[in-house]
């Protein structure tokens, strides 16, 4: 077998090249199409383009590939591959767009242009939504995007009665360490507390149970540029899940976690000492000593190697 054919066949998905499937997924430029999308049992939702391919399932979902259908968008590997796949059981590719936020279309430089393109009297009365919403239809159909992603979250895009008008993903925001919100200690909870599991399904029924049964849901994103590493806080400030537990006091879980994770990587106070350059008599030491380092020594390798450790647990 040559180098291109065994090339080739590498790329075969089931029976398809990886070439294949993008060319399904983009023809002329119009095929990843967001208003191949219809009523989808969605009182007043956005009507079906008659644009839509052949080949295209009413999600923005390739035929040409299937997998079982749930009604629901969800993952699968096919052995070689995760996928992402349509409610009707068709791979899906995700072309996406960020931060597609109503507000820019009522600037004080724009606002009255688009009043007059949208017939409407103010920003965001029920002309202008829906002025609003054909022109994200039509600026997608345009770029060949099927999906709102990240801060996109605008009313008459993803809710009722215009919406949603096509897949989209929603905020599910159980600890608000992302950057733009400037996170403070406070924000990183002691994650293996027990109060911790309620927090996050507390959350959960305020953000995710509305929207349970939407088929065009895509998903949840739970930060965007989420400062966790020790090298995110270089760039970002900030602080880490690390350094906040591993200052808390003995009774706290976190804490625990912390103890028990280095004694897993040292074989004794010894070696923990001379890494961290600290003086406990023993490990039982450690679990009472409270904001005994609450920054990182970014020349210490070891305690860079130990945080990211502990942030896998």
């Amino acid at each position: 077998m040559s180098a291109r054919s065994k090339g080739t066949q590498e790329r075969k998905i089931a029976g398809i090249t990886r070439g294949d499937f993008l060319k399904a997924m983009v023809i002329a430029g119009t095929a990843v199409s967001c208003a191949g999308i219809d009523d989808h049992s969605r009182k007043g939702a956005a009507p079906m383009d008659e644009s839509r391919a052949p080949d295209r399932d009413r999600f923005g979902g390739w035929t040409g590939k299937r997998f079982e259908a749930t009604g629901f968008f969800r993952t699968e590997h096919d052995g070689e591959r995760w996928w992402l796949v349509t409610p009707e059981g068709n791979a899906f590719l995700s072309f996406g767009i960020n931060h597609y936020h109503p507000g820019w279309w009522a600037q004080p430089y724009n606002r009255d242009h688009w009043l007059r393109e949208f017939g409407a009297e103010r920003p965001y009365d029920a002309a202008w939504q829906r002025g609003y919403r054909d022109a994200a239809l039509s600026d997608c159909r345009r770029l060949g995007l099927n999906t709102l992603g990240y801060h996109s979250e605008a009313p008459m895009l993803i809710n009722p009665p215009l919406g949603p008008v096509m897949p989209y993903v929603r905020h599910y925001e159980p600890v608000l360490i992302s950057r733009h919100r400037k996170p403070t200690p406070e924000a990183y909870a002691d994650i293996f507390a027990p109060g911790f599991r309620e927090q996050c399904e507390a959350a959960a029924r305020q953000m995710a149970d509305p929207y349970a049964d939407d088929p065009m849901l895509l998903g949840y994103s739970m930060a965007d540029v989420p400062i966790l590493t020790d090298n995110d806080t270089q760039w970002a400030g900030g602080t880490t899940w690390p350094r906040i537990l591993r200052n808390l006091g003995a009774d706290a879980p976190g804490k625990r976690a912390y103890v028990s994770t280095m004694r897993e990587r040292y074989p004794g106070i010894e070696a923990f000492n001379t890494a961290y350059a600290t003086g406990f008599p023993s490990w039982n030491d450690l679990p009472a000593a409270e904001d005994w380092r609450p920054d990182t020594d970014f020349a210490n390798e070891a305690e860079l190697r130990d945080n990211m450790e502990f942030l896998r647990r």
